[in-house]
């Protein structure tokens, strides 16, 4: 384990010694991740979301989910087309949805470059572009190999889960999915709370939208099942998306200098309780200190190397009132 650090921090100190190669391959790392995460999105709802496909009884699509987000609007747009009487091919149907993909997150692109960071903007640019690129591009044979068009729940679950993934892996490797994620991620950086109930909230207000456009009667049962797509990408999201997750420890220590060190080495504070030990009634501090997520190994790191016989016990923290420090996106 410590040749495994050792190895890794050697890493680090060359690549920071070397800040050409580091910006290479860390964009290089980014830009690969971010075509992973857009092509689970644009699967996801190219053959679970809204299937391309003809249904052999009426004629018609297949009747799709209440997509959430940028494609859940460009869904609710052309519904409205649809309204006034003008009809596409399911070709037609996949270039108008790329189309609007992208235009309704033109406006959500300056939010992130003037609000969250230019890096998260630019690399959000180019997610939303694959996505909108690949939701025309990946072949309709791939998006029919799972036969379960006519299975709304698994549908539901297969589309939460892909979609859910997306967006947590466009958010671990600092950026977004564009559209909603980008208004989510803002409100939850200002309150510190998770991204998910802020997704599930607007994409709620889209099913709303695209049911009454619709035959209320066809799509009422549709909307429910959208419900548990949404549910499950957003429990995923939550799942995975750690950025704004937040730990309290409590360590109980004997050594004076534990709480200032970790003050030098942390950007958060920590409040100390004098203590005394009921066994051996020997001299106690319990130190409070709140920290974000991935800040736990490095925390975890520090107790040991003053203490090893310092008791940490690990709470999950819902959410943090007052000045919490998290690094800013950039």
């Amino acid at each position: 384990m410590m040749e495994k650090e050792t190895r890794s921090e050697k890493a680090k100190d060359y690549l920071e010694e070397h800040r050409r190669l580091n910006f290479i391959l860390t964009n290089t790392y980014t830009f690969l991740g971010s075509l992973l995460s857009a092509f689970l999105f644009a699967y996801g709802f190219r053959a679970f979301v809204a299937p391309s496909i003809l249904d052999p009884l009426t004629g018609n699509l297949v009747t799709p989910l209440i997509s959430g987000g940028v494609s859940g609007l460009s869904q609710v747009f052309i519904k409205l087309l649809e309204v006034f009487g003008i009809h596409f091919s399911p070709e037609q149907h996949n270039l108008m949805q790329s189309i609007l993909y992208f235009a309704i997150n033109v406006p959500l692109f300056l939010l992130a470059f003037f609000k969250i960071g230019k890096r998260f903007a630019i690399f959000s640019i180019i997610n939303v572009i694959l996505v909108s690129i690949l939701i025309s591009a990946i072949p309709q044979d791939w998006t029919e190999i799972f036969s379960m068009t006519d299975d709304f729940l698994a549908r539901a679950l297969f589309a939460g889960l892909l979609t859910g993934l997306s967006t947590s892996l466009a958010v671990r490797l600092g950026h977004s999915g564009g559209g909603i994620d980008v208004i989510s991620i803002y409100v939850s950086s200002k309150t510190h709370s998770s991204m998910g109930k802020y997704s599930l909230f607007v994409n709620t207000m889209i099913i709303l939208s695209f049911t009454f456009l619709s035959d209320f009667r066809s799509y009422a049962v549709t909307a429910l099942y959208t419900v548990v797509y949404l549910f499950v990408s957003s429990r995923v999201i939550d799942t995975f998306c750690l950025r704004n997750k937040k730990l309290q420890l409590q360590i109980i220590t004997s050594k004076t200098d534990m709480a200032g060190l970790l003050i030098q080495n942390l950007p958060h504070g920590c409040t100390v309780v004098e203590a005394t030990g009921a066994y051996h009634g020997d001299s106690k501090k319990i130190i409070y200190m709140d920290i974000s997520y991935g800040e736990f190994k490095k925390t975890m790191k520090i107790i040991r190397t003053i203490d090893q016989e310092a008791f940490v016990s690990v709470l999950h923290v819902h959410n943090v009132y007052g000045k919490f420090f998290i690094e800013p996106i950039k």
